[in-house]
């Protein structure tokens, strides 16, 4: 107790010998925030913990992510006393603080930084805000704020941005201006901890560029008051409003899950009203959800395999419960358990579960958003058992988006439907990638180009280099990349699809990021792992290649959870073309429906519907 105290009295001098306005004031406060908390876990006396801590979070001169990560602490504090109004108010401060870290002009690698110190964040805020008595769309609205940032900045940048550009030039250029001012008076956030050169020169540095910066983002706040009193931009780099979440559930409803050391539920969206229901079995602490996160670790050995090997293979590291089990029969109890704790609730809530329904007349349904539930195959839990309806697919038609967001973005690009005469097919075709194993994608090359009446509507391109296939996206609505893929286990966006004719080349998402498609139409990602992301602590933003070819400018994009069976993989691209081309109905739908369709072809095949592996890698993420 004796060195406790003593470094509770250092850390009350260091507050006390500091001007507010010095930028290492914040980081005094925490530290002396966190060393009376440690007390509290031995005397239970918290309340001056959290005044420190709340001091901290309204510093205006302080770093926007050091105010947000006292506020985070100051919320659990907070949450553990029971005081769920309070921790609202102060997380609800933390979550407007985000746009100040994650400005447009930090680099990705900093972004990323600032975003995994934060990980969590919004679902937390989320649960609090449903303790506090808020309403469902107030806790959605934060849990949207806080997740899929990364893309929320592209997006505003390829919509709001580019309008106020066209239509009010010089708002655009004060603001674009005042943008990049705050980039060069702003410190990497890797290093806001860890001071280089001489202490003297390094503080007086910090201190003028945090006095210029605050007056930067006062600046910048006022011009985006202006911007959004013009015609058309009142919500100029905002989250969608609740009228506009309202219209996105027009052709089905939306499901947002929540998972959270508070609670966990799901948001549910109509066309009325949203509203959330409680799932207590999906508790992080509790044994349900950590064999669900188990799951994600065995679909995760997969992914490191080609997509045309569905066998599982786990090294001689990897932990003993996972090297003795049948991942086959693991991962359909997964798939039950999933149903029962999280899709069958949902869908009753809905009125969706049905003892039978008409041919082809299958509502449809999103699943938004991030975190750990967007990582599971939600359109294949349930029972596989013979003549089974206990499973998603036999009762709706999933979709899914990273986030509302992005999905109002990929909602308001026109939609024309596949034509076997006007539609202009890219096929990038990897049969042979140097120092990887042969794939074999001349069956699936072949039957997709049975589906083109002319095949002058086809380009195949075979072993392209990734200049060939950058200088081809402009020719096609219609990309299919048959070939290897690698979702990175470190840096998400450098994740890619493998090219090259004598080398191995990476077609990685920083290299897609600066495309802007305007005719794109649909991306099939028949490659590994094109909508996995595999760190975890990311999870919120969904960066896979999957979600990056939306931001491109495709609409609808086809993408994987693991690695694919060869004959899976051909049969199922095969049947998505065929149905895709006889849609008679004129809509948005028809895509994910041939999806459906075509993986339900395949797993009602033979003895598949139990082969989980097999089938239900494939996705539909967009519209």
């Amino acid at each position: 107790m004796d060195d406790l105290e003593e470094a509770i009295q250092i850390g009350r001098e260091a507050v006390d010998a500091t001007p507010k306005d010095h930028p290492d004031y914040i980081i005094y406060l925490n530290n002396l925030g966190v060393r009376l908390s440690d007390r509290y876990s031995r005397t239970g006396a918290i309340e001056e913990a959290i005044e420190f801590l709340q001091t901290a979070l309204y510093l205006e001169c302080g770093q926007p992510l050091h105010r947000i990560m006292s506020a985070r602490r100051a919320a659990t504090f907070l949450t553990s006393i029971k005081n769920w109004q309070r921790a609202a108010k102060v997380l609800e401060v933390a979550i407007d603080l985000l746009p100040k870290v994650t400005i447009r002009s930090n680099s990705r690698d900093d972004l990323q930084y600032a975003l995994q110190s934060l990980s969590g964040i919004a679902s937390f805020t989320a649960s609090v805000f449903l303790k506090a008595g808020k309403s469902a769309a107030q806790a959605l609205d934060v849990l949207e704020k806080g997740r899929g940032i990364i893309a929320s900045l592209t997006i505003d940048l390829r919509s709001d941005e580019s309008e106020l550009r066209a239509k009010y030039p010089a708002l655009w250029s004060q603001y674009t201006t005042l943008r990049r001012e705050i980039a060069m008076t702003t410190l990497p956030v890797s290093t806001l901890n860890n001071d280089s050169g001489t202490p003297s020169a390094t503080q007086d540095l910090r201190t003028d560029k945090s006095s210029r910066r605050l007056k930067l983002f006062k600046d910048l706040e006022n011009l985006e008051t202006e911007i959004r009193k013009q015609p058309d931009f009142h919500r100029f780099h905002l989250a969608p409003s609740e009228k506009e979440i309202l219209q996105l559930a027009c052709y089905g409803p939306l499901v947002v899950f929540n998972t959270s050391t508070v609670s966990s539920e799901a948001f549910i969206i109509t066309g009325n009203d949203i509203q959330h229901i409680n799932l207590p079995q999906l508790d992080p602490s509790g044994a349900k959800f950590q064999d669900l996160v188990n799951c994600l670790d065995l679909l995760t050995i997969r992914g490191n395999l080609n997509r045309r090997d569905a066998t599982l293979i786990v090294d001689d590291d990897q932990q003993d419960s996972l090297a003795r089990v049948d991942g086959q029969e693991v991962l359909l109890e997964r798939m039950k358990l999933l149903w029962y704790t999280a899709i069958h609730p949902v869908l009753d809530h809905l009125s969706l579960i049905k003892e039978t329904r008409a041919p082809g007349k299958l509502p449809h349904i999103w699943w938004v958003g991030g975190g750990i539930m967007s990582l599971l195959p939600l359109h294949a839990a349930g029972e596989y058992s013979p003549a089974s309806i206990e499973n998603t697919m036999s009762h709706v038609i999933s979709s899914y988006s990273s986030s509302l967001k992005a999905l109002q973005f990929v909602r308001s690009k026109a939609w024309k439907p596949l034509n076997q005469h006007e539609s202009k097919c890219l096929i990038v075709s990897m049969p042979t990638t140097p120092g990887l194993s042969y794939l074999n994608v001349a069956e699936e090359v072949t039957l997709i180009k049975t589906q083109f009446e002319s095949h002058d509507s086809i380009t195949v391109l075979e072993q392209p280099t990734k200049k060939d296939v950058l200088e081809s996206f402009d020719i096609c609505n219609i990309a299919h990349f048959a070939c290897h893929g690698r979702a990175d286990r470190l840096e998400p966006a450098k994740s890619s699809l493998l090219l090259g004719k004598e080398t191995c080349e990476e077609l990685t998402i920083n290299d897609l990021d600066i495309i802007n498609h305007d005719r794109a139409q649909i991306a099939y990602l028949s490659a590994c792992s094109t909508a996995e992301n595999k760190v975890r602590n990311l999870a919120d933003e969904s960066i896979h290649l999957a979600s990056t070819f939306q931001l491109v400018g495709f609409p609808h994009v086809i993408g994987t959870l693991w690695g694919a069976n060869d004959n899976a993989a051909v049969k199922v691209a095969g049947e998505f073309y065929r149905l895709n081309f006889q849609d008679t109905e004129d809509g948005r739908m028809s895509v994910s429906r041939a999806l459906h369709n075509a993986v339900l072809e395949f797993r009602n095949t033979g003895s598949n519907s139990t082969e989980i592996l097999k089938w239900a890698p494939f996705i539909h993420i967009g519209s």
